[in-house]
């Protein structure tokens, strides 16, 4: 849910005012903060979830080269321990 969130930068007024119970903050003092970061941007909400999207798929892309890699290494380590075995000897 909070992936969700995050990608599309879309929450229910319902779904905003329990996390704010959560949190204990007041639902308006959530509902500022939002108003604010979006005017400091000059950005529209689709703006700011087009950013949000781009920023998210950035750290996927680093942490699967960083899988990859390490995937590799691994392959490569336990191909040197595996015995090559030929064929007719």
């Amino acid at each position: 849910m909070i992936s969700f969130f995050e990608r599309t930068g879309q929450i229910n007024k319902y779904t905003l005012q329990d996390i704010a119970s959560a949190l204990n903050v007041g639902y308006d003092e959530i509902e500022k903060v939002d108003a604010t970061e979006a005017n400091t941007k000059n950005a529209t909400p689709a703006t700011l979830s087009v950013q949000n999207i781009t920023e998210q798929l950035k750290i996927e892309n680093e942490f699967l080269k960083e899988t990859i890699n390490h995937q590799w290494t691994l392959i490569n380590e336990l191909s040197k321990k595996i015995p090559s075995t030929k064929k007719g000897s």
